[in-house]
């Protein structure tokens, strides 16, 4: 009995190689073997140790052994490290400490005249006719006890302190005003 060729049998029949594999394909997967062993024989010859390479066969730098310590300190300090905001002293700008003090005197001013004009020269608008508003009993009796004390400042704000003479503490937010007679202008007060 004959066998039909089909369109795929026309031709030459391929040769099959050991195991069923294409000879041209068992050539090649030969070449590729032979090259990935001289790779790695010239990598292992080419002075990395074994304690450089990674388990993915990547390498690292080896580090170098410990240098031997003494045990006396060192006499000189080491460098001081520049630009940290921890090592910079906070500073109040430019007319911003003269605002705060002029501003916590208008604010414990009990005359309202004098209270409402100095007011409107250090604080916002908004903040002036809140403070006008409070009654007389409202405002402290006291006098600010010593000078203000920064909490924090950069280039548009500023924020102080003020101990009072009846013990009070109340805390100042100032912001840049540079249309203003101080330069300065509060934009809140509390308790502190």
């Amino acid at each position: 009995m004959r066998r039909d060729q089909l369109t795929y049998d026309v031709g030459r029949r391929r040769t099959v190689g050991p195991a069923g594999v294409n000879p041209r394909l068992f050539v090649l997967l030969i070449i590729v073997l032979a090259l990935a062993a001289a790779l790695v024989a010239w990598t292992a010859g080419s002075g990395s140790s074994p304690s450089s390479t990674t388990p993915d066969h990547g390498t690292r730098p080896v580090a170098a052994p410990p240098s031997p310590t003494s045990s006396t300190p060192s006499p000189t300090p080491p460098p001081a490290l520049t630009g940290s905001d921890a090592e910079q002293a906070i500073r109040a700008p430019e007319g911003s400490k003269t605002a705060v003090v002029r501003f916590v005197a208008a604010w414990l001013d009990r005359v309202p005249k004098i209270r409402r004009a100095e007011l409107q020269q250090t604080a916002t608008s908004g903040l002036a006719e809140e403070l006008m508003l409070t009654s007389q009993e409202n405002i402290p009796k006291a006098t600010a006890k010593g000078p203000p004390r920064l909490e924090d400042a950069s280039e548009y704000s500023v924020q102080f302190t003020q101990r009072l003479s009846d013990g009070m503490r109340i805390r100042v937010y100032l912001v840049a005003d540079p249309q203003s007679r101080y330069g300065w202008t509060a934009t809140s007060v509390e308790q502190a």
